[in-house]
């Protein structure tokens, strides 16, 4: 195992140990801008002069708002090699929560390359001592360019000696605090979540010794690193010396992905469902025998164990679909890891059958956030896999999944109460998901300790996969139940605007407006009839008894989804209280 405790002397090792011409790369103007390790390694001790120059000192916090690219990469890591402490903030937060995460965690500096923060640190330029702006034009004071800041440093860069950077290098201490991020939650203020370089570093060395990567293979990173999941992915391909393709652009990702054919990525299920809900519609809108093979070939797919001994038929829809399929995904995938949410095992079977290494695993902030994870030779369906090796796992008496190891983080920024509250005077941190662990130590995520309701005759329900089974239909962007001291369950429906014009041609449907299509007695008997099969598989006191469908979308902007694009139940439930309070009999605005 490589020698390394602190992401400084990372850094180093990295710029020892690789010669990679295209460690890091973006697409700017159609074309795309390769950076070698020796670039990267340049830079970031260019952009750590430069943060000294303007000012910033060890244990100052330095916010990050922007897109992820290589810039959003080098800015980290010289800000944590400055002994600073990065504090990433997702451009699409509300203004709400940008404000107080940015006094919470006495945030004076800010690298800003995303004009959509820059109207509210215009208006509250006073709370920082500078602003760094890129591709961004502002002429307020306490702002200052980028390629000005770095020229700043760049001087002081050039006349250093190898003493100096190694100096630097040898200041970081495994303990100190090198990040702070703020969870969206789903309910509630954001909790900043301090994280050491103990913490990161070993989750790197973890998932190098269980999944060892080919040198310089294929990275796409689309996902965003103000999430600590691709963060640590990144310094994991960065470690294993891969050429690493960032893109934000999600309109264009399945151009880019056939693009660049990575060998590796990480997802979330959401993207492998719109991935599934194409190759459907491809099979739908094929022809004569084309779609009869199509056909077969998903059916089996989906119901086959993936385990079973491959035969001809299996060879035969390889040439002619499943291979197909897999250039929809560059046809050079060696692995794509899922985590974030549940990943149905219709899904997770229907990938493993048609060719594509897929695993699931699951984690969360607190834990840096990998606990456990499938993988080659490790791998069970249904489950989020084993711990990853140093991380020690059991069950509280209640069915709590409770977490163990040099993952777990230091703890709540500015919240000792709120840091008791999670994790115990062993050192386990309590998840708040429910969980089993079979005999083989494989891990079972089976629901939320919080999101369980409890209705006004006694019953409880489980509200995660119930949604899950409802949002199956493609009509449904998401499915929001509701049952908290409720005589019955009911349920919000929100269509999928983005895909209704595929929905609508699918069903060949006349509708030119999502509003009259959804409205159409075809697309509510659709609904009605899904509701009513999912019915069919709860128990009686879980049937959604009443729903409604609700004509507009679920927004982060509107604080109704989480960064992660996850519900937050307790906005929804207070902007949709009149609809909810109809369903349950009551007139709008009762209680």
């Amino acid at each position: 195992m490589s020698y390394y405790k602190t992401i400084p002397e990372l850094l180093k090792y990295i710029n020892t140990n690789f010669d990679n011409d295209r460690v890091f790369n973006d697409k700017r103007d159609n074309e795309w801008i390769n950076y070698t390790t020796q670039d990267i390694y340049e830079e970031v001790l260019k952009v750590y002069y430069s943060l000294k120059k303007i000012g910033v000192k060890r244990g100052d916090s330095v916010a990050i708002i922007s897109d992820t690219d290589t810039q959003w990469m080098i800015i980290d890591l010289a800000i944590i090699c400055l002994g600073a402490i990065s504090v990433p903030i997702f451009p699409n937060t509300s203004d709400n929560n940008f404000l107080y995460e940015i006094k919470d965690a006495s945030i004076r500096y800010l690298y800003l390359s995303n004009l959509a923060k820059l109207e509210i640190v215009e208006k509250n330029i006073d709370l920082f001592e500078m602003v760094i702006v890129k591709d961004i034009s502002s002429d307020i004071d306490k702002t200052i360019s980028y390629s000005d800041f770095l020229q700043q440093g760049s001087i002081d860069y050039q006349s250093s000696s190898d003493a100096d950077i190694d100096k630097i290098i040898a200041s970081a201490n495994e303990n100190d605090t090198v990040t702070i991020i703020y969870t969206s939650g789903s309910t509630g203020i954001p909790k900043g979540v301090e994280l050491t370089h103990r913490n990161i570093i070993s989750q790197i060395k973890a998932i190098i010794e269980i999944i060892p990567l080919r040198k310089q293979c294929t990275a796409l990173s689309f996902l965003p690193t103000a999430h600590i999941f691709e963060r640590t992915i990144v310094y994991y391909y960065f470690a294993s010396d891969q050429s690493v393709y960032f893109t934000h652009d999600l309109l264009q990702l399945g151009d880019l992905v056939k693009e660049v054919k990575p060998t590796i990525m990480t997802v979330v299920p959401r993207f492998l469902q719109k991935v599934y809900a194409k190759m459907v519609l491809n099979v739908k809108n094929a022809k004569g025998f084309k779609r009869v093979i199509a056909g077969l070939a998903f059916k089996r797919a989906l119901e086959i164990n993936i385990y079973h001994r491959r035969n001809i038929i299996d060879r035969v829809f390889d040439t002619l679909v499943y291979s197909k399929l897999r250039k929809a995904l560059g046809g050079k995938i060696e692995m794509i890891v899922c985590g974030g949410a549940a990943l149905s095992d219709k899904l997770y079977t229907f990938y493993r059958n048609i060719g594509i290494p897929l695993y699931t695993g699951y984690g969360l902030t607190e834990t840096s956030p990998v606990v456990s994870t499938n993988y080659k030779k490790n791998n069970k369906i249904g489950t989020v896999g084993p711990p990853l090796p140093g991380v020690t796992v059991r069950l509280s008496s209640e069915g709590e999944l409770l977490v163990k190891g040099d993952l777990v983080m230091k703890g709540y920024h500015n919240a000792p109460e709120e840091t008791a509250k999670v994790i115990d005077k062993e050192g386990y941190l309590y998840t708040g998901d429910l969980a089993k662990i079979d005999d083989e130590g494989y891990i079972t995520i089976t629901g939320r300790k919080k999101e369980l309701f409890k209705t006004s005759t006694g019953k409880y329900i489980s509200p995660i996969p119930i949604e899950d089974i409802l949002g199956k239909l493609d009509l449904v962007d998401y499915a929001v139940i509701v049952a908290e001291a409720r005589k019955f369950v009911t349920c919000l429906i929100f269509p999928d605007f983005e895909q209704w014009e595929i929905h609508r041609d699918r069903r060949k449907h006349t509708a030119e407006t999502p509003e009259e299509f959804y409205a159409s007695k075809q697309i509510v008997k659709e609904i009605r009839r899904h509701i009513n099969r999912v019915n069919w598989k709860l128990h009686r006191w879980e049937n959604i008894r009443k729903y409604k469908i609700v004509m507009n979308r679920l927004t982060i902007d509107g604080n109704e989804l989480t960064p992660k694009m996850s519900i937050r139940r307790d906005t929804i439930y207070e902007n949709y209280q009149n609809e909810i309070n109809l369903m349950y009999g009551e007139m709008p605005g009762d209680i």
